[in-house]
């Protein structure tokens, strides 16, 4: 995401009253931590790029939204570093006046990100690692900002546990994940997807931004009990996929599913719009 990209979709929220500032907004902390207290040659470090937000301000989630785009975090590495793509955690719902639904995070998001330290890493040294930062926040209106952050990571024979390792990997554990064996089944019905998570109390579909496109995204998402009814509208005669997570409560615990399901195959899909 580039600042340019923020502020042509400023200049379309209109309604959300966009507007623009040059320095970090005060409704968004920004920081990074690490879980390990140094690189080791050849190994990982986990890194979380953490944004604090005030009361009442949302980021946006890296699925499909109406308004809004997710926060970019763009890596200045050392030569010979690499990273893996950030983890994002799922966000929540939020159903705005005119029939918009987005996907967003309150509060706090913590994104996890692995950087690799390359085998030829000299321990004794200590490098740096730089990221811009960019996000577009929100309340009754909608603020872009960015900044800079460095982190000074010494490289060594062995590391120890920094005291953020324990948050980062509770983080870790409330990502989405692969359903496990009984959690979850699925059938193409037509242009209808049904989902079932047996003891389920309440199911809500997240889509990923290249899922196919439902009929009613904000009633068809969502739905009380074990069984969810994902209506998609053809398009380009396919049906579907199905990608995104799949938000699943069941008393006290939400389990936070990945949905990979590819499109329904073509001798089930019946001609025409659902709606």
């Amino acid at each position: 995401m580039t600042r340019t990209r923020i502020l042509l979709l400023c200049t379309t929220l209109l309604l959300a009253g966009c507007a623009r500032e040059s320095a970090p907004p005060r409704d968004v902390s920004v920081s990074v931590v690490a879980a390990e207290s140094a690189a080791v040659p050849g190994g990982a470090v986990t890194l979380g790029w953490r944004f604090d937000l005030a009361p009442g301000w949302h980021l946006y989630t890296n699925g499909r939204s109406d308004t809004g785009l997710p926060p970019a975090v763009e890596l200045s590495l050392p030569e010979g570093w690499t990273a893996d793509a950030p983890l994002w955690p799922a966000g929540r719902r939020l159903e705005s006046a005119g029939g918009i639904l987005d996907h967003v995070y309150e509060d706090r998001l913590l994104l996890l990100q692995t950087l690799h330290a390359p085998l030829g890493a000299r321990p004794g040294e200590t490098v740096e690692i730089g990221a811009r930062l960019e996000w577009l926040a929100c309340r009754e209106g909608c603020v872009p900002g960015d900044t800079l952050l460095t982190l000074a990571l010494p490289v060594a024979a062995a590391a120890e546990p920094t005291r953020h390792a324990e948050e980062l990997d509770r983080a870790r554990g409330e990502l989405p994940r692969a359903a496990r064996a009984g959690e979850l089944s699925w059938t193409w019905e037509g242009n209808t997807l049904v989902l079932r998570s047996p003891g389920a109390s309440h199911l809500e579909y997240h889509p990923s931004a290249d899922a196919g496109h439902l009929s009613d995204p904000r009633h068809d998402a969502v739905a009380d009990g074990a069984v969810l009814n994902l209506r998609f509208r053809p398009r380009d005669g396919r049906v579907g996929p199905a990608h995104g997570v799949l938000l699943a409560r069941a008393g006290e615990t939400i389990r936070r599913l990945e949905l990979t399901i590819p499109a329904a195959p073509a001798a089930t899909q019946p001609q025409g719009d659902p709606r």
